[in-house]
């Protein structure tokens, strides 16, 4: 015979499985929030990535990052840092939150022993949960100014050198999430490759405006040429061309001593390297 149930265990059971399904409701909407999180993070970055490639606007760039980064993360507070020419300070070249006259204007040490300069020199996404905890560094003046408590921080690193950091930071403790952190970085990558990009056609237009110095007509066409004689223990012996030369078109191939063409002197050296240096400049 079995033993009657107790309304209070009935109760109780009645109890467990409501919270169990609770909890389960509860995991499937955290997972649905963190697919859409994902969702929205990739579309940020693909954005982004898009703007970067139409437009050579490098401030807007910057604007519209930390835009997308602060409503996406949800922070008080995002950054850029742009690291000076002698890398001794980080000057806040864009943000959002920050007190005005911060951005354009405040100024903070590439300093290790402070959060962002250790992201700097790691090279390595840094998380904080707790500024007050941390024991490897400590926030900055800025940071401490607006009351910083949480924060990532990743550096934006070209090929040619790094630029400088990319931050964000909230008033309340915070546990930020693994996608949070590959956001970030990803947005610092598109930051970086357009930073690359600008560098790369600074340099081109540099020697651009070089070439349009330098009276050289071998900048502007390929000539291969041959010498007719060569000296040996002071005597001058014939000199004949390779045989991979008569297979070129003759407009290809010229003959220094036909030419009559001057030789390069010390003087003509120094001039032609004083242009360059004043184009590079």
């Amino acid at each position: 015979m079995m033993n009657p149930v107790k309304p209070g265990q009935l109760a109780r059971t009645f109890d467990d499985m409501a919270g169990a399904l609770q909890e389960r409701i509860h995991k499937q909407e955290l997972a649905e929030q963190a697919l859409l999180n994902h969702a929205m993070q990739q579309t940020v970055v693909a954005a982004l990535g898009q703007f970067a490639i139409t437009s050579r606007d490098f401030g807007a760039l910057f604007d519209q990052a930390i835009m997308f980064v602060t409503q996406t993360l949800e922070v008080e507070y995002c950054q850029v840092l742009e690291l000076s020419p002698d890398k001794q300070t980080l000057l806040l070249r864009a943000g959002l939150g920050w007190k005005p006259g911060c951005v354009g204007q405040a100024t903070i040490k590439a300093d290790p022993e402070l959060h962002e300069g250790f992201a700097l020199a790691s090279g390595e996404p840094v998380v904080v949960r707790d500024f007050s905890k941390e024991v490897k560094f400590r926030p900055s003046p800025l940071l401490q100014e607006h009351g910083a408590v949480s924060g990532i921080s990743v550096a934006i690193g070209a090929r040619s050198q790094t630029f400088g950091v990319l931050g964000v930071y909230t008033t309340r403790p915070r546990e930020f999430s693994g996608d949070d952190v590959h956001f970030l970085m990803a947005v610092a990558t598109v930051l970086a490759l357009a930073v690359e990009r600008k560098n790369s056609e600074a340099e081109s237009q540099k020697l651009a405006a070089f070439a349009q110095l330098n009276p050289n007509p071998a900048m502007e066409t390929l000539t291969i040429s041959h010498c007719g004689g060569r000296k040996k223990y002071g005597q001058l012996l014939p000199c004949h061309p390779s045989p991979f030369l008569k297979e070129l078109p003759p407009e290809l191939v010229e003959d220094a001593d036909e030419k009559g063409k001057q030789p390069v002197t010390v003087e003509s050296g120094k001039d032609m390297f004083a242009a360059m240096r004043a184009v590079l400049e």
